[in-house]
């Protein structure tokens, strides 16, 4: 079940070539018209064969074009003829299904007699657009129309045959991932394309032979395969088994990418292969991580605002906000209102408490759509020139810790450990094929805190890459405040972490309050010399030098280890 290359290169693309994907499958019948073409007749009549209509439409993909189900079958039932005219009178004239048939007699309107085709002639001459009787002539009208009004789209030309059931396949559940297919039925194909009829689960369907739904969700299964990615189509039923008309790959995202590995890998697809599928962003939107914060000291709550969390240092300024960022510290700026010039503050913040305005108020909003976490205070905190007051337990002062939950509400005085709250089974499923030797990520810490969330996420390499941020929480206490800081990383690490690598400060590096001024030699030796101490007490190796500098390069964030995880136990992709 492994898929062939041309498949992983269809997976990988952000766009599927649908022709090649129907040319893949038992597909009806298709003609493709490029862009600025005509229809080769001959070449329709020969494809297409005896089809009672041409279903003319652009690429799932496109963003313009009409679909149009065209009569080619003059003795076609009556309500082949209403559907198809119903159809045309849309896509050519622009008339909605109920003002076409309004004026119809009841029984060509219940598709009980004919003359709906005559009325739809008679309203698109009226309209300069002579169709003629059902043939492939009107076909090549109706395609010369339709690439008129989109000229940059190709189209595609299918032959479909009445009275045969269509089928609506979404191959799994877009919101929560879970499979199996969901499916509706329909005799019109144009209803099946447009993928709004309700669905169903295959078990729970009626009037479908359990061989057929079998064969529908094979075929959802197979697509999955193929595309690396969920799919809806729509499916021409005939006896002979189930025939493509249309597929559009859909985004594979979140829970749905964890549901999709799961399902593969149970039908048989190597671990190593189907893991290539999810990707960071996916395990962050699927494993929501929450904040432990001590019972001692909870978090106020305000109004969640813009999801995630975020950790950072209180500033309450935006120049504070950018020094701190340029000195490589995240910031967590709070703010009252803005202004046009504040965007690069609120672009360079972890995230942003707005303290006026509430969910809607512009702070709020336009951080939204930056894609920060972010709080609304409200009456939780008021904010001075140089601290942050919360209601009714002490203050924050500019430059202290604080950590913000986007989808709670919670402001949080200092850093806290995050926890996984317990996965969905398809989560749970992937996390249990991580081998040891995707646990030799490394988690960049300058916490107690960090360690606690990175090796609870299965990391066993730590990192101190920020030293400047150890040197910040220690400013006031000097040298052996440091040597404090670094003592209760390594102890959190001991019996954890077979190693952590130290980067010292880099002389020169100017910090902010309360450091407020440049680092100098003797901070970095002392901040090794601490750090290899600690190391020491807590039995725990320490690495320094050029191979602490590359493990700095490929570090992650603490919360990010189970996505580095996943990432290291896929296959390395080979090089052009």
């Amino acid at each position: 079940m492994d898929p062939s290359p041309r498949s992983w290169e269809l997976a990988d693309s952000p766009e599927v070539d649908e022709l090649q994907l129907l040319g893949a499958f038992t597909s009806v019948p298709t003609v493709c018209v490029p862009s600025g073409g005509t229809v080769d007749l001959e070449l329709a009549r020969e494809r297409l064969g005896p089809a009672t209509w041409a279903l003319v439409r652009p690429p799932m993909t496109a963003t313009s074009g009409a679909c149009c189900l065209t009569l080619l079958e003059p003795a076609a039932t009556p309500t082949a003829e209403l559907e198809a005219a119903v159809s045309c009178a849309g896509a050519l004239l622009g008339l909605s299904a109920a003002r076409f048939t309004g004026d119809l007699p009841a029984a060509v309107r219940a598709g009980a007699a004919s003359g709906a085709d005559e009325a739809l002639c008679r309203l698109t001459r009226a309209a300069g657009l002579e169709l003629g009787p059902p043939s492939f002539e009107r076909l090549a009208v109706v395609c010369a129309h339709l690439a008129a009004r989109a000229p940059s789209a190709p189209l595609l030309i299918q032959g479909l045959i009445a009275p045969r059931r269509f089928a609506s396949l979404a191959t799994r559940d877009q919101r929560t991932g879970l499979g199996p297919c969901r499916l509706a039925l329909s005799t019109n194909p144009c209803a099946a394309l447009d993928g709004r009829l309700p669905q169903r689960l295959p078990a729970e369907l009626e009037g479908l032979a359990t061989e057929a739904r079998g064969r529908l969700v094979e075929l959802a299964t197979r697509l999955e395969l193929e595309l690396g990615r969920p799919a809806r189509a729509a499916i021409e039923l005939d006896d002979a088994g189930p025939r493509l008309v249309a597929v559009h790959a859909l985004r594979r995202s979140g829970l749905v990418a964890f549901g999709l590995v799961h399902d593969l890998i149970r039908g048989g697809l190597p671990v190593e292969r189907a893991l290539k599928l999810i990707g960071h962003e996916d395990v962050l939107a699927a494993v929501q991580l929450r904040i432990d914060a001590s019972p001692d000291d909870p978090p106020v709550i305000g109004t969640a605002a813009g999801t995630g969390i975020a950790e950072g240092r209180v500033c309450l300024t935006p120049r504070a906000a950018l020094e701190l960022s340029s000195a490589g510290l995240p910031p967590i700026l709070f703010v009252h209102d803005i202004e046009p010039e504040d965007l690069d503050a609120m672009r360079a913040s972890a995230g942003v408490v707005a303290v006026h305005g509430g969910l809607t108020g512009e702070a709020a909003v336009v951080a939204r759509g930056l894609g920060k976490p972010c709080v609304a205070s409200g009456a939780a905190l008021s904010v001075g020139s140089h601290e942050v007051r919360f209601s009714d337990r002490g203050t924050l002062r500019e430059g202290q810790r604080v950590t913000i939950d986007g989808s709670t509400g919670a402001i949080a005085r200092g850093a806290h450990p995050r926890s996984m709250p317990a996965p969905s089974a398809a989560v749970a499923f992937v996390l249990s094929l991580l081998s040891e030797a995707s646990s030799d990520v490394v988690a960049a810490v300058d916490h107690p805190a960090h360690v606690t969330t990175a090796t609870r996420l299965g990391a066993r390499r730590l990192i101190v890459a920020r030293p400047e941020a150890v040197l910040l929480d220690a400013a006031e206490g000097g040298p052996e405040a440091v040597a404090a800081a670094l003592r209760a990383i390594f102890e959190a690490a001991s019996g954890q972490v077979d190693r952590v690598y130290v980067v010292p400060p880099a002389p020169g590096v100017a910090l902010p309050a309360p450091f407020a001024r440049r680092v100098e030699d003797a901070d970095a030796r002392a901040f090794v010399a601490a750090a290899l101490q600690a190391g020491e007490a807590a039995g725990v190796r320490v690495v320094l030098g050029e191979e602490a500098t590359a493990a700095a390069g490929a570090s992650c964030r603490p919360e990010a280890v189970l996505a580095a995880r996943i990432r290291a136990a896929q296959p390395a992709r080979p090089s052009s």
